[in-house]
C-alpha cells in the first residue's frame, strides 16, 4: 500500500477526528485574535478557511459628542445639552454622567441600559457643588465620549425650589398692559394666556401652560405653605410705612400697606431672612419704597399675602411676592424680586429683576434684521456678561450654545437652513439668574429654480377664453386662445410669431401654463411681503403675499451681479400696478428670470413699465401704453391697448405637411425634378453626320473657327443639342416648367456668354 501524500493526508485529516493535543489554526484567523489582543481597531478584516470563499468587511466609525455646555450656576436642576458628532453612524443615544472631584455619578436619569434621546437633558435635585458633565454617544456595543464640559456651580435647594428662576408666575394668565423687561423666567401654569408680553423683552424662558410651569407652580404652593406657617416674630397692623424692620417673621391678622418708606435692615447679616406675612391683602401707595440696608438682599424678603396684592405706580419693591390672590403691578414700578401668583399676574410697563445690579446686556451683529446667503449661517454678538458664562442662541428648531469671550464677543453656527426667514434668539444670564435676550429676523436667500412654463415659452399673450386688442400694440412672439377662438384686433395690432387661436399648440400651451401656475403655488416662499412693493427692493427668491399684490411707483429686483437671478412673486389674490408704474431691474437682474404668479386677475395702469411673465389663473388687463418686457399669460382673458410686448421669441414656422411628404418619398436629391419635355411624333432621326458642327463667335475673335463642343452625356434628356436626340420645339411652344424663373442677364463686368449659332 502506498504512503499517502501530505495533500492527501491533510485532505484526509479534516474528515477524521484529531489527534489528541493536535489543532490546526488559519493563518487569517490568527492575524485577527492577535489585531483584537493587541488592543488596535482595524478599519477591516480578512477571513479564509480552506475549502472556502473570502470577504473582506469595513467598519464605521462612531462620533463623540461635541460642545456639551451647562450654565455657569444653577439651583438643584441642571440642563445639559450638546451637538451630535458629525460623520460616522447615527447613536441610539447617549449616556450622561455627572463629576464632582475624583467621583462621577449618572446624571438626567440616564444609564447604560436607559439611554437619553435628543440633544438635552435636565438632571435634576443636583447636590450643592462644582461639576461637569461628560455625554457618551452609545451604539450597541460601541460608545465614543465628549471631552468634559465647563463646570456648573450648583448651591443647595431653595425655599422656592423650581419657581426660583421665574420672574413672573401665574396660574391662569400674564397680562402686560405696556413694555415690561423682565429678566428671568415668565410662566403660567394651568393656564396658558400670556398677553402683551415682547419675547425679546423676557431675559428667561416663556413657558406657557407647559410642565416647567407646572413645576413651578406645584414648589410656589409648597413654599406658600412653609412661609405661612412660621411663628410670627411680631405682629403688624395696617399701614407699615415709615418703620425700620429688622430680620424676622412679621404678621399682619388685616390688610397690609406701605405708604411711603418701609426699610428693612440687615445689621450686617448678608443671610439675614425677612418674611411678612397677611391674612389679607397687600397693596403700596403710588411712589412708596421698601429699600434694603445694611447687607439685607432682595433674595432673602417674602411678601405671604393670604389674598391680591399690588404696588401703586412708580412704587419700588424689593422682594419676593407669594400671592394666593391676583398680582398687580401698578405702572412703572419696579420689583427687585419675583411676582408669583396663584390666580393672574398684570403688569403695566414694569422691570423686574433678582437682582439690585443691571442685568447683562446682549446684541447680535446685524440688529434685528439680516440677510445670508450662507445656509450655515455663524450668528455672532457681544455681551457684558462675565467671560465664560452661557449665551443660548435659538433658530428653526436649533439649540446652539456657546460662552462669550474674555472680550465680550460669542458665536455660533447653525447646521444647514432651507431659503426663508427665522427667527433668530440669543439669550444670556449673570450668576444672580438676571438675563438678556435678543432677536434678529435673518433672511437666508437661496436663488430658487425658474418656473418653467413649457410650450408657453413662446407666448406673447396667451389666453383661455379670448385676445382683445385695442390700437397698434406690437408683439414679439406667438398670439394664442385655447379652448376658445375669439382674437380680434390684429390689426391694428401685430406680432412677430404665429397666430394660435383653438388650435393644438394652443391647447398644449394652455396645459403647460396650468401646470407652472400650479407648481409654483407650491413654492415655498423666501420671504413674506409687507404692503406696497413700490419703493421696495428684493434679491433672487421666491417672495409671497396672503393679500392682493399692488405696485405704486418703482419696485426694484437686484440681481446682485447674478444674471441668473430668479425672482418668483406668488400672491393669494389680485395684482395691480397704478399708472405709470414700474419694475427696475438692476445689476444683472434679467426679464426672464422674473415671474409674477397670481391667483385671481392682474392688471397695469396705463403707461407702466413692467418686466417679467405675468401667470394669472384670472383676466390679464395692461393698460393704455404698458410696455411689458415678458408676457401675459392667462387662464381668462387678456386685453392689451396701445402697448408693446417685447423679449420673447417665437416658435419656429412649420413646413407645409405636403412639402414634408414630398421630401420623405423623394429617394434622390432634394432638388425638385424638372416637367418632362412634350413628345415630338414622327421627328425623323438624325445620324451624327448630319448634324452640322456648331461655330462660336467669341467676341474679337469673329474669324477664327472654334473647334464644335463636345457632345452632351446621352443620359441627360433635357440638353437640346443631344446628337441622338429629336428637335426641340421652338421657345415659343415649349411650356416653361412651373417652378423655374428665368436666370438674370450678368453684366459685362461679371462674365461674357458664349452664343452659340448655326452655320
Amino acid at each position: 500500500m502506498s504512503t499517502p501524500t501530505g495533500r492527501s493526508r491533510a485532505h484526509r485529516g479534516q474528515n477524521s477526528a484529531r489527534p489528541f493535543g493536535r489543532a490546526t489554526v488559519p493563518i487569517g484567523l490568527l492575524a485577527l485574535v492577535m489585531a483584537v489582543l493587541s488592543g488596535t481597531a482595524p478599519a477591516s478584516a480578512y477571513w479564509s478557511a480552506t475549502g472556502s470563499a473570502s470577504a473582506t468587511t469595513a467598519t464605521a466609525t462612531l462620533t463623540a459628542p461635541v460642545d456639551v455646555t451647562v450654565p455657569q450656576a444653577a439651583d438643584a436642576d441642571v440642563t445639559v445639552s450638546w451637538t451630535t458628532g458629525s460623520g460616522g453612524v447615527q447613536p441610539e443615544g447617549y449616556y450622561v454622567t455627572r463629576h464632582t472631584g475624583e467621583t462621577s455619578a449618572p446624571a438626567c436619569a440616564s444609564s447604560p441600559g436607559s439611554l437619553v434621546e435628543g440633544d438635552d437633558c435636565l438632571d435634576a435635585a443636583v447636590p450643592a457643588g462644582e461639576h461637569s458633565y461628560v455625554v457618551t454617544a452609545v451604539y450597541r456595543s460601541w460608545t465614543a465620549r465628549s471631552v468634559a464640559s465647563a463646570t456648573v456651580t450648583v448651591t443647595a435647594p431653595t425655599l422656592l425650589g423650581a419657581a426660583q428662576g421665574y420672574s413672573v408666575l401665574a396660574a391662569t394668565a400674564v397680562v402686560d398692559t405696556g413694555t415690561s423687561t423682565i429678566s428671568g423666567d415668565l410662566g403660567v401654569s394651568p393656564g396658558t394666556t400670556v398677553t402683551g408680553i415682547d419675547p425679546d423683552a423676557v431675559g428667561g424662558d416663556i413657558h406657557a401652560g407647559d410642565g416647567h410651569a407646572a413645576a413651578a407652580q406645584a414648589a410656589l404652593a409648597t413654599a406658600y405653605e412653609s412661609l405661612a406657617a412660621r411663628p410670627a416674630d411680631a405682629e403688624l397692623a395696617g399701614q407699615i410705612g415709615g418703620l425700620t424692620l429688622t430680620p424676622g417673621v412679621y404678621h399682619s391678622t388685616a390688610a397690609l400697606a406701605v405708604t411711603g418708606t418701609l426699610t428693612l435692615d440687615a445689621q450686617g447679616d448678608a443671610d439675614a431672612v425677612f418674611v411678612l406675612q397677611a391674612s389679607a391683602a397687600f397693596d403700596t401707595a403710588a411712589a412708596s419704597r421698601v429699600d434694603l440696608v445694611n447687607g439685607a438682599r432682595a433674595s432673602n424678603v417674602f411678601w405671604v399675602v393670604a389674598a391680591a396684592a399690588g404696588t401703586g405706580a412708580n412704587s419700588f419693591l424689593s422682594g419676593t411676592i407669594l400671592a394666593q390672590g391676583a398680582i398687580t403691578l401698578g405702572a412703572s414700578t419696579e420689583l427687585i424680586g419675583r411676582a408669583l401668583s396663584r390666580d393672574a399676574v398684570t403688569l403695566a410697563s414694569n422691570t423686574i429683576r433678582f437682582a439690585a445690579a443691571l442685568p447683562p446686556t446682549l446684541g447680535i451683529d446685524g440688529g434685528a434684521a439680516a440677510t445670508t446667503k450662507d445656509r450655515t449661517p455663524t450668528i455672532t454678538g457681544v455681551s457684558s456678561a462675565a467671560a465664560s458664562s452661557t449665551v443660548s442662541v435659538t433658530i428653526d428648531g436649533q439649540s446652539l450654545s456657546t460662552t462669550v469671550t474674555a472680550g465680550g464677543t460669542w458665536a455660533v453656527t447653525a447646521a444647514e437652513l432651507s431659503a426663508g426667514r427665522f427667527d433668530v434668539v440669543a439669550k444670556v444670564r449673570d450668576a444672580d439668574g438676571d438675563g438678556a435676550a435678543a432677536s434678529q429676523d435673518l433672511t437666508v436667500e437661496v436663488n430658487p429654480p425658474p418656473i418653467d412654463v413649457g410650450a408657453a415659452g413662446t407666448y406673447s399673450v396667451l389666453a383661455a377664453t379670448g385676445v382683445v386688442n385695442i390700437g397698434a400694440t406690437t408683439m414679439s412672439g406667438d398670439v394664442g386662445v385655447s379652448p376658445a377662438t375669439s382674437v380680434t384686433g390684429f390689426p391694428p395690432g401685430t406680432y412677430d410669431g404665429s397666430l394660435h387661436a383653438g388650435d393644438p399648440a394652443a391647447a398644449v400651451a394652455q396645459e403647460d401654463l396650468l401646470a407652472a401656475l400650479d407648481e409654483a403655488s407650491l413654492r415655498a416662499p423666501h420671504t413674506e411681503i409687507a404692503g406696497d412693493l413700490g419703493g421696495q427692493v428684493f434679491h433672487a427668491g421666491v417672495h409671497h403675499m396672503t393679500a392682493a399684490l399692488a405696485l405704486t411707483g418703482t419696485v426694484t429686483l437686484d440681481g446682485e451681479g447674478d444674471s441668473g437671478a430668479v425672482f418668483i412673486f406668488v400672491g393669494d389674490a389680485a395684482f395691480d400696478s397704478a399708472a405709470a408704474s414700474t419694475v427696475s431691474l438692476v445689476d444683472g437682474a434679467q426679464p426672464a428670470n422674473v415671474f409674477w404668479v397670481v391667483a385671481g386677475a392682474a392688471g397695469t395702469g396705463a403707461n407702466s413699465s413692467m418686466s417679467g411673465a405675468l401667470l394669472a389663473r384670472g383676466a390679464i388687463t395692461l393698460g393704455a401704453g404698458t410696455a411689458l418686457t415678458g408676457q401675459a399669460l392667462s387662464r381668462d382673458t387678456v386685453t392689451v391697448a396701445d402697448g408693446s410686448l417685447t423679449g420673447v421669441t417665437p416658435a419656429p414656422m412649420a413646413l407645409p405637411a405636403s412639402f414634408e411628404e414630398s421630401r420623405d418619398e423623394s429617394a434622390g436629391p432634394s432638388e425638385p425634378s424638372s416637367p418632362a419635355l412634350p413628345e415630338t411624333p414622327d421627328a425623323p432621326e438624325l445620324s451624327e453626320a448630319s448634324v452640322p458642327p456648331k461655330e462660336t463667335i467669341v467676341p474679337g475673335e469673329t474669324d477664327e473657327t472654334v473647334p464644335p463642343d463636345e457632345p452632351d452625356e446621352p443620359d441627360e434628356p433635357d440638353e437640346p443639342d443631344e446628337p441622338d436626340e429629336p428637335d426641340e420645339p421652338d421657345e415659343a411652344d415649349k411650356p416653361a416648367p412651373p417652378d423655374e424663373q428665368a436666370a438674370p442677364t450678368p453684366t459685362t463686368d461679371e462674365t461674357h456668354d458664349d452664343t452659340t449659332v448655326a452655320p
